[in-house]
């Protein structure tokens, strides 16, 4: 066997739990845990700047943050859903994570404010 002929190292499948463990990051500088230093590296231009959008939405600390749900439409793609408060109102945040050469990279997030007065509750008129 020549040096050509070497068996290829495949390389290493980037798992979906380490966009998780990015998100939990990002949810942790939202909640004014963690700072917001060195996590630009682990975002596209866009994710930052989503991320910083808001990041200006959302006024006062959150007190709570937990992810509620995780997909991976596409094998490039993961969508995670968490939930934020801040003790006197709830919102839903999105967060896009894509698969770069670099690893997992947030490509968008939004937050949306969850209203329970909207809610229809079981046996309640129509």
């Amino acid at each position: 066997m020549t040096c050509n002929e070497q068996q290829r190292v495949p390389a290493p499948r980037v798992s979906p739990r380490q966009a998780a463990g990015f998100s939990c990051q990002f949810l942790n500088v939202l909640a004014g845990r963690r700072p917001a230093l060195d996590l630009e590296r682990y975002a596209t231009p866009r994710g930052w700047a989503a991320f910083c959008r808001v990041r200006r939405q959302i006024p006062n600390r959150l007190s709570e943050t937990r992810i509620r749900r995780m997909s991976c439409p596409t094998e490039h793609t993961a969508e995670l859903v968490a939930l934020i408060g801040d003790g006197r109102t709830r919102r839903a945040m999105t967060l896009t994570f894509r698969l770069v050469r670099e690893g997992w990279r947030l490509d968008d997030c939004a937050v949306l404010t969850v209203d329970h007065n909207r809610r229809r509750r079981l046996g309640a008129p129509a």
